[in-house]
């Protein structure tokens, strides 16, 4: 005689194999941040010390002043814009992704499972913005999740080749 089928819909869900999914997915994606922002990090020490205009690259210390350290010594009115233009539109369009890096990094996430088994990530941020709480939340669905991980880390391969082959002077971009 077979077993009956489960009454509790929660007794059919494999609940570590959906919370491996989901963090495996989120990993994902903190790992293309990683190598951007060390790539990023890794450029502007090497434009740093540029004999002509190393000088007026500025080496914050905090992450995101340093994609606006680059932007500013690569962007069009920068000292390296020659060499960087292309550098300077992969890094643009990787910066299209900031508005996920603080919840990915920082948030607290929830997760529920629907029928079908497929998993939706909700994440919960408090930032203090103007010296006041500012409370958002933000909901991914596994098929959804799936393309921004895709577009982060290509997005992050791009940035990453453009800036390794940046060098002041070379124009090869």
């Amino acid at each position: 005689m077979s077993d009956p089928a489960p009454s509790d819909p929660t007794e059919t869900v494999v609940w570590a194999s959906v919370h491996e999914r989901v963090n495996a997915w989120r990993g994902r994606c903190l790992n293309a941040f990683a190598r951007a922002e060390y790539a990023v990090t890794e450029a502007l020490d090497r434009l740093s010390r540029d004999g002509q205009h190393g000088a007026l690259v500025r080496l914050p210390h905090l992450v995101g002043q340093r994609f606006e350290a680059l932007a500013a010594a690569i962007g069009p009115e920068g000292p390296f814009a020659s060499d960087g233009a292309q550098a300077f539109a992969a890094l643009q369009a990787f910066r299209e992704h900031d508005i996920v890096r603080a919840p990915l990094c920082h948030g607290l996430g929830k997760i529920t499972v629907d029928q079908s088994g497929r998993w939706t990530l909700v994440v919960r941020m408090t930032a203090f913005k103007s010296r006041r709480a500012e409370r958002s939340t933000f909901v991914w669905e596994e098929d959804e999740a799936k393309r921004v991980a895709d577009g982060i880390h290509g997005d992050a391969q791009r940035l990453q080749a453009k800036l390794a082959r940046l060098a002041p002077g070379s124009s090869a971009t």
